[in-house]
């Protein structure tokens, strides 16, 4: 069976990317370091990360050490201004079908999409990075830049891979 709750791999990669970031928010990451941490594709981590820099979740930081900045303290982020930044915003739909046939009710789910999305809203609402970031530090999830290197070979060959001798980038401890 299919799960209820889902979101796009976009907001995935996108809110933990944020997670990252607010580790360390006075250190930039790249969009190789984060798609090599989260295992996805480096090409939509890259747009991800120029649509929540559109967005104003992040700022871009060009240069050698360059990569992505959260654009405030993760204390006054929420989780719900990442998950929009990608997704647009949560609505109280209460049908999947929106058409003269529904009248506003839904007889299959009657009013469980409409109260799961506010609850959902509710929750990512009060939820900060910060708090996020304290709950990856307690799981032992720590987060360095990669060498560079790696960093700037693997923008040109995709089949790179850090020598064994680097300290890689970014790890959990508790693996």
């Amino acid at each position: 069976m299919a799960d209820f709750f889902h979101i796009s791999e976009a907001a995935a990669i996108g809110s933990h990317a944020c997670m990252l970031l607010s580790l360390d928010p006075d250190k930039s990451l790249s969009a190789r370091d984060i798609s090599n941490w989260l295992g996805v594709s480096y090409d939509h981590t890259v747009r991800v990360m120029h649509r929540l820099r559109q967005g104003g979740i992040l700022k871009s930081v060009r240069g050698p050490s360059g990569g992505f900045l959260l654009v405030r303290d993760p204390g006054e982020l929420r989780a719900l201004e990442v998950l929009e930044a990608l997704d647009g915003k949560v609505e109280d739909k209460h049908c999947f079908f929106i058409n003269e046939r529904c009248q506003n009710e839904c007889v299959f789910f009657g009013d469980i999409r409409r109260v799961v999305n506010r609850q959902m809203r509710d929750f990512f609402s009060q939820l900060t990075l910060q708090e996020l970031a304290a709950r990856m530090r307690s799981a032992g999830v720590t987060v360095e830049r990669g060498c560079e290197r790696a960093r700037h070979s693997a923008d040109h060959d995709e089949s790179f891979e850090c020598p064994a001798s680097c300290p890689i980038s970014i790890s959990k401890e508790n693996t």
